[in-house]
């Protein structure tokens, strides 16, 4: 089963800017003496669904690849007179942004370098704040009437408005929707699927399965000029 992602998104003012949902992996590719190693061929695999990218680094070595769906990854670096390396197990997150610096060693391309280490989830290259729920905790946390929305509430900035189980039930189209993010934003909030809108004015028009979301995150991004956004879920 194909395991979604979903948006939530607090709106403190009439209008409020897009979010994006997908993130973004990037970093730098060096040789063995710490030079930049220019027009390497980076290919970042998509696990789950097989889709691949290309890229090539830069004059410094560089590379990036935006707008990646969340999910796991594989991330396979070529140049010639080095190794082939593979790095594993690059778990992406919603609006996640994953470094990944690649040294090469010298030697063929025939010749492969696997690291099959879990890459570190510090993000480096954004100052959002955000909560992050999933994996193990995803699938062991109660969660009261199974409602994947109600996870946004382990974000200190979030309370709920509604104090019975009633309006959380999934079948209740407001329960989505009766959630304050850092205000007074309960009927105010956009919720997205895979990046699409799942509200109906201040209604939901669609409840996720628990079996079918894979993370839930609530991100904190003030914005300029009185507008603000909260939530994500995955």
């Amino acid at each position: 089963m194909k395991l979604r992602s979903l948006a939530w998104l607090g709106v403190f003012v009439a209008c409020a800017l897009s979010q994006e949902y997908r993130g973004r992996v990037q970093g730098l590719v060096t040789d063995p003496s710490q030079a930049a190693v220019v027009g390497a061929k980076v290919t970042l695999r998509n696990v789950n669904t097989g889709i691949e990218a290309t890229r090539e680094t830069d004059s410094t070595g560089r590379y990036l690849f935006d707008f990646a769906q969340p999910g796991a990854y594989t991330l396979t670096v070529e140049a010639a007179g080095f190794n082939r390396f593979v790095q594993e197990n690059i778990t992406v997150l919603t609006r996640g942004d994953v470094t990944v610096n690649v040294q090469l060693t010298v030697g063929t391309l025939s010749e492969q370098i696997t690291v099959t280490e879990v890459v570190a989830g510090v993000q480096f290259n954004t100052g959002t704040m955000s909560t992050t729920v999933q994996g193990n905790m995803l699938r062991d946390i109660p969660v009261l009437a199974r409602n994947p929305f109600t996870l946004a509430l382990l974000n200190p900035a979030v309370i709920n408005c509604y104090r019975d189980i009633a309006h959380r039930n999934p079948f209740y189209m407001w329960s989505s929707n009766g959630l304050d993010v850092g205000g007074r934003t309960g009927g105010k909030n956009d919720m997205l699927l895979d990046g699409a809108a799942l509200g109906v004015s201040a209604r939901g028009s669609y409840m996720p399965s628990m079996d079918g979301v894979q993370e839930v995150v609530v991100p904190r991004t003030r914005w300029t000029r009185s507008t603000a956004s909260a939530p994500a879920a995955s």
